[in-house]
């Protein structure tokens, strides 16, 4: 039950905002936890996908799965045309590539939760997210980059099954010419 506590404690800390980070300490000082508890229950709730680690130093946030275990419906992203899909040609991404690319990984996740393969694939495609999750986070992200990511996680995923994750990655880094 501490683990639904703590959720319902790191819900409170962000007004239940995915994009807003607190330490996972502070959240577990909340319900008068210490801090290794709240470690190992934040760990808990981060390997279960209704958390998100962002530093090293601790930070979190609730995920959408997170808000949904809590009851709470959270709508669904869609790009709304081609455009918004295929990564642009600036040197810094923009503020519609960067929602596109978190749509992006956020399916990504749940459809790497389902996939049945070895291992070292599916660590080389966590670490290629985490990795653009983490440049994503830099002040200006760079296009390039995370094309070459991209990139990266197409060639892991072509060692599977068709997949429509392939097709999306495709048409965000193809050229718009």
């Amino acid at each position: 039950m501490t683990d639904k506590h703590f959720l319902d404690e790191l819900f409170r800390q962000t007004d239940g905002n995915i994009e807003t980070q607190i330490s996972m300490y502070d959240v577990g000082t909340g319900i008068g936890l210490e801090k290794n508890e709240a470690g190992a229950i934040a760990q808990d709730l981060i390997i279960e996908e209704l958390a998100e680690l962002w530093t090293l130093t601790g930070n979190i946030s609730i995920t959408p799965k997170g808000l949904k275990e809590l009851g709470i419906i959270v709508p669904e992203i869609k790009a709304t045309n081609d455009n918004t899909c295929c990564l642009g040609e600036e040197v810094v991404v923009s503020e519609n590539d960067n929602t596109a690319i978190t749509t992006l990984l956020s399916e990504l996740k749940t459809f790497t939760a389902s996939m049945q393969t070895d291992y070292p694939v599916l660590e080389e495609i966590v670490f290629d997210i985490k990795t653009i999750e983490l440049h994503l986070m830099s002040p200006h992200p760079k296009t390039a980059v995370i094309r070459e990511l991209l990139r990266s996680l197409l060639t892991t995923l072509s060692s599977e099954d068709h997949n429509p994750i392939s097709e999306k990655i495709t048409l965000i880094i193809q050229d718009k010419n």
